[in-house]
């Protein structure tokens, strides 16, 4: 038996123990970063869908202007998000995400599938968001309803 064998495998234990914990704290940080980031176009636009569809304007604020025009064949309305009011409501459920590039940049995101409420009349059909970075964040400026 070789003598150095039991201290050879507590070295190799050790070496895959601060492995682990740097990939630990790595993905730790990188994490931390994506929150205090507050995430991207994507993860912005489902927060404001979400938002406007329960009705939860602080979440709203927070990926949104003051106002937010909703253009839904052809008509527009409002969503006033300091004085919390809507002339137009999203119903549920959504469906079919995805980012609009211009020359690389995310300008929008469509939705496949969007319903929307003004007043007793339901609109169905693909929608589209369009995002402007305020203070480094997307925030969400309109939406249109095909």
């Amino acid at each position: 038996m070789d003598p150095a064998l039991p201290f050879r495998e507590k070295d190799e234990s050790q070496g895959k123990r601060q492995a682990i914990t740097i990939s630990v704290v790595g993905g730790v940080l990188l994490l931390s970063a994506a929150l205090a980031y507050g995430g991207g176009p994507i993860e912005a636009s489902t927060k404001f869908l979400l938002a406007w569809g329960k009705g939860n304007w602080d979440d709203l604020a927070t990926v949104a202007p003051e106002k937010v025009t909703v253009t839904v064949g052809g008509k527009d309305a409002l969503i006033d998000v300091v004085n919390k009011k809507a002339e137009v409501a999203l119903v549920f459920p959504f469906r079919g995400i995805s980012s609009v590039r211009v020359d690389g940049a995310v300008k929008g995101v469509t939705i496949e599938e969007i319903t929307v409420r003004i007043g007793s009349e339901e609109k169905k059909g693909k929608g589209t968001l369009t995002i402007q970075a305020k203070d480094g964040k997307p925030v969400i400026t309109k939406v249109s309803v095909e």
